[in-house]
């Protein structure tokens, strides 16, 4: 790409008298696509673009909390761009470092990269990123996020609102306080680090990604009604001899959130896009039960169901399949509900065959099933200290577990290093916002009193990786495993050390780093066998989803949790969880009541609860014979999920069409999505204040092509397909959409 870069005002008497540099106002640096402006005290001033007609002024730049910045000097980069030297003394302490701020123009995008290597002693202190906007009244702001209208986490689970709202509109500047990744109880998170300004007036706007490709640990949002955005970075461990980078892309486009999207995929696809080919037929309504004998024909009228394994076959958590000399070989389930409570009972057994035939019986109905797999979560009645020898167990169960655990892995246990004694997952709003450090001596316990691990020990990622390898080697039926708990990997593990993170002046270890250095072994060892990986992410950031395939989102009925993972399964399959409920009759008008999490009981008309998870490309658990703790079958909910079910059905395979400004309903009378499948055009209408509407298609592929376009309608409970209607005007077609129950599904074939 063809660069010019100039200085403005006496630049060659900056190289032949340094001492001018009070006089210089400016560096600029222009390239075929755009212009930027620096000051000489390293902030980024300006953005042109001339094709979008795009130029703001503004002050970015980056700064360390409790620190002192002085520049020292700045130098042209003989490829193009400009580097700036500055020095950082943290008030206080003394702990010092050295920055190069470097600003490089790449194809469609400026790169923004911050060096910092420490002066002495390990340290650390908030990494900012800063934007400060001019005259916002003519901008908007958006990022991936739960909900545009909660503006920070919730103080508690109970105050979080349950209200659905569009995740794809803008919103003006408002005080906001995000956390990146979220929380499931509390909201208040966005799952793409990435800030995005939209011009109201014109069709142009300007986004900060930061690279998915560095060492996020905890990441924070924050925003002012007069436009200043802070991204701040935290726990990263500063250190003399080692170099800490961070790179943001800055990078121009369209005024739509799509267009946003697009270019962040295209930029980190691995993070987007499935590893595994057969990723998008693994889809479906979704089941979380043990039972492998309902009805094939009547579940795929539905849409289909990918089965989670609720089978409760290990022995204990963890030890998912024992090792044993034979497929016939049984050994003893574990005597434990699903609230972790051993319930004594008859001893029930199985073994790999047995388990081989549950997996063949499920496929054989048409089912895609997955095996239950926790990377987290070790053990049942583990007791902390090491017990004796002589220790008397309630349960048989809990003597092998802790025997296996002490014997094998004991330093995977993981030791809490943030205040909340029940772990990360029960922190309040302020806990969330704040994290105050405290470093228990003790660690977590979860289900069955199993214990809280981090993946990131090598013995014990070992034996995980041992675990999949039996998986794959004795279940061919299977289509792959899905994770759960990923809560835990908020955590930091203080006895151990990941080289990256640091809490006060400890070295820790990052359970979000073990994660990632798992997943670059467990994923190929899986995907070569044609096997997926999804997860249950309570934790919504796009990073951790490099090897994973789909998600099974156990609190998406929360939804800020759906809106989260549906940007993260743009291109991957995403199931809802549908929580345990009944349909009640009130004024003759039926109403899905259900509890959340927190306690609370909601009240939602049928329609308006299947339409929304529709409209985001995903797919409700379905009334399903065992579902655990989720919805079981009920005649008047499973009419509904029949009712539906042709139109989930266009949904498998399908992948979100992110050309900017692709589809609207005019004068916003619904809401409408567009996808892509192999076999169609798929574009759900929802939510209708008016018995017709007019969806306008912006998408020359549909009008390139040697035959007529035919344009279809689907309705909830009606089996006839419709065709509509439609003119083209100006490349833009114009479809007049009856809907029934305030919806419709418009197919379209390729």
């Amino acid at each position: 790409m063809k660069k010019n870069i100039c200085l403005l005002l006496f630049f060659v008497m900056l190289f032949l008298f340094p001492g001018c540099i009070k006089k210089e106002k400016a560096i600029v640096i222009n390239t075929d696509e755009y212009a930027v402006r620096f000051s000489l005290r390293g902030e980024f001033v300006r953005l042109e673009v001339p094709s979008l007609k795009l130029s703001r002024h503004f002050r970015a730049y980056s700064c360390m909390e409790q620190c002192r910045l002085v520049v020292d000097t700045f130098f042209m980069i003989p490829t193009g761009g400009v580097e700036f030297y500055k020095r950082i003394t943290k008030t206080g302490s003394g702990d010092s470092a050295f920055l190069v701020e470097r600003f490089v123009p790449a194809e469609h995008c400026l790169i923004w990269q911050i060096e910092i290597e420490g002066g002495g002693q390990p340290w650390t202190t908030g990494i900012q990123t800063v934007l400060e906007l001019d005259d916002v009244s003519s901008l908007l702001f958006w990022t991936p996020w739960g909900s545009p209208e909660q503006l920070a986490p919730a103080f508690t689970s109970r105050e979080v609102d349950n209200t659905w709202y569009d995740p794809f509109a803008p919103r003006p500047f408002r005080n906001m306080h995000l956390v990146y990744g979220g929380h499931p109880m509390l909201g208040g998170g966005y799952s793409v680090p990435l800030v995005s300004i939209f011009e109201r007036y014109r069709d142009a706007g300007f986004t900060l990604l930061m690279s998915t490709y560095d060492p996020l640990l905890d990441v924070s949002l924050q925003t002012t009604p007069e436009g200043k955005i802070i991204q701040t970075r935290r726990n990263n461990r500063i250190e003399k001899g080692k170099k800490l980078v961070f790179t943001t892309l800055v990078y121009f486009h369209r005024a739509d959130w799509r267009d946003v999207m697009k270019k962040a995929v295209e930029r980190y696809n691995d993070d987007f896009i499935p590893r595994c080919m057969k990723a998008g037929e693994v889809s479906g309504c979704g089941a979380y039960s043990s039972r492998d004998d309902a009805d094939g024909e009547k579940y795929k009228k539905m849409g289909g169901i990918v089965l989670w394994k609720a089978s409760f076959d290990f022995p204990y958590m963890g030890m998912f399949i024992p090792e044993v000399k034979s497929g016939n070989e049984k050994w003893k389930r574990i005597d434990c509900n699903s609230a972790g409570e051993i319930i004594p009972r008859l001893a029930t057994y199985t073994s790999i065959d047995q388990m081989y035939a549950s997996f063949a019986s499920l496929r054989e109905k048409g089912f895609h099933p997955l095996a239950y797999f926790n990377m987290t979560e070790f053990g049942a009645g583990i007791e902390y200290p090491v017990p004796e020898h002589t220790k008397t167990y309630a349960f048989p169960v809990y003597k092998k577990a802790n025997q296996f655990l002490y014997q094998n892995f004991p330093s995977a246990l993981v030791f809490g290093a943030f205040e909340s004694k029940e772990g990360w997952l029960f922190r309040t709003g302020e806990q969330h916002l704040y994290p105050r450090a405290v470093f228990y001596d003790r660690p977590y316990h979860s289900w069955c009193r199993s214990v809280v691990m981090d993946c990131g020990d090598s013995a014990y990622a070992s034996f995980l990786l041992r675990q999949a390898e039996i998986h794959i080697k004795n279940f061919r039926d299977m289509e792959g495993i899905c994770i759960d708990r990923m809560d835990w990997l908020g955590e930091y593990n203080w006895k151990a050390d990941d080289g990256l993170s640091m809490i006060e002046n400890r070295p820790v270890r990052s359970l979000l780093t073990s994660w990632k250095r798992m997943m670059m072994k467990l994923g190929p060892l899986m995907h070569k066998d044609n096997k997926v990986i999804f997860c249950n992410p309570h934790i919504h950031r796009i990073e951790l989803m490099t090897h994973v395939d789909g998600v099974f989102d156990e609190q998406g009925f929360m939804w800020d949790n759906m809106n989260l993972s549906s940007f993260l399964c743009l291109y991957k399959p995403l199931i809802v969880w549908t929580p345990e409920g009944r349909v009640v009759d009130s004024a003759g008008v039926h109403y899905f009541e259900y509890q959340r999490w927190n306690g609370i009981r909601i009240r939602e008309r049928p329609d308006d609860y299947l339409q929304k998870i529709l409209y985001m490309g995903a797919f409700p658990m379905a009334p399903f014979p065992g579902n655990d703790h989720s919805l079981n079958p009920d005649s008047v909910m499973e009419k509904y999920f029949l009712d539906y079910g042709p139109l989930f059905a266009l949904l498998h395979e399908r992948e979100y069409v992110l050309e900017p400004h692709v589809i609207a309903v005019e004068k916003d009378k619904a809401l409408v999505n567009f996808f892509v499948t192999p076999l169609h055009y798929v574009a759900p209408v929802i939510y209708g204040n008016s018995e017709n509407v007019t969806v306008m298609i912006h998408y020359p592929a549909l009008l390139d092509r040697s035959y007529a376009l035919q344009i279809r309608a689907l309705y909830p409970g009606e089996q006839r397909e419709e065709l509509l209607n439609y003119r083209v005007e100006d490349n833009v077609i114009y479809v007049e959409v009856p809907l029934k129950r305030r919806c419709a599904v418009l197919k379209i074939d390729k």
